[in-house]
């Protein structure tokens, strides 16, 4: 059997694992998804955040992982690495905004928000986004993903969306509806979504770009009733894309140092790493 310490180290790697796999989360949530009782979840929640290891999001109810942690691991993945950077100018949109702003990352075919802040937004009207999937052709995330994506990235995407017995898949089997989406999303630089899938909200994105890859997508998120969608895609998209600047920015003003290791999204840290230029 496991001492106590042994035991309280295992817990700790465990919800270390957990936060690098899903990019940010709750104690209440970490506690259920590894069985812990709540208390012990915060109380390690608490040891990490004291060593530099997690940090506590503004919203004061989810955790993330720190750069510090690739001093633990053979490399920092490109996902923790991003959310550490994005998320502070994330929660800054949404103040300037009001309206809630997500951050997502794309995996296995969809868009995974990582991170939001729908939690502090006086008009946000839905909850549990984190670690919510959405469509690569009807999402604002999904068509910012393809529009500025690699070429060959978004063949890839699209010919195994079209193999899918889906209505998603059926759009994608269709050529002039994906070509269509990228090229006004190409000419506004931004993807919009107006009513669909959600009928009582719209939303507009755009993607976060470092080297030739997209790493992440920002969106900014309203009640399509409460304002028309062309006003709002004026008034908040200098904003939106003031926010992706920065980002991008600090991006390349923060990358990791020349021989650290940095792994691609959805790889864990024994592949898909290459050395920092």
């Amino acid at each position: 059997m496991l001492d106590d310490n042994i035991r309280a180290l295992v817990r700790g790697l465990d919800v270390l694992k957990h936060l690098n796999r899903v990019g940010s989360d709750s104690g209440q949530h970490i506690a259920a998804c590894l069985n812990l009782p709540r208390p012990t979840a915060y109380r390690i929640l608490g040891t990490l955040e004291a060593c530099g290891l997690v940090a506590r999001a503004e919203d004061e109810n989810t955790f993330r992982v720190t750069r510090e942690v690739k001093a633990l691991s053979g490399g920092l993945t490109t996902e923790a690495w991003v959310l550490w950077i994005a998320t502070p100018i994330l929660y800054d949109l949404q103040r300037d905004l009001l309206w809630p702003t997500d951050l997502a990352t794309f995996e296995n075919g969809e868009m995974v928000i990582r991170e939001t802040t729908h939690a502090v937004s006086p008009y946000s009207i839905e909850t549990g986004m984190v670690g919510s999937r959405h469509s690569m052709l009807r999402s604002s995330f999904g068509r910012a993903y393809l529009a500025y994506c690699p070429q060959s990235e978004r063949r890839a995407i699209l010919r195994r969306l079209a193999g899918q017995p889906t209505p998603e898949g059926a759009l994608a089997r269709t050529p002039e509806y994906p070509d269509r989406l990228i090229h006004e999303t190409q000419m506004q630089g931004f993807a919009a979504r107006h009513r669909e899938v959600h009928v009582k909200t719209s939303s507009i994105a755009v993607p976060i770009r470092f080297r030739d890859r997209v790493v992440a997508c920002m969106n900014v998120v309203w009640i399509a009733s409460a304002i028309e969608f062309s006003k709002a895609s004026q008034q908040y998209y200098p904003r939106l894309a003031a926010a992706q600047e920065r980002i991008e920015r600090e991006l390349v003003n923060q990358r990791p140092g020349r021989g650290e290791r940095l792994c691609a999204l959805n790889d864990g840290p024994s592949k898909g790493c290459r050395a920092a230029a």
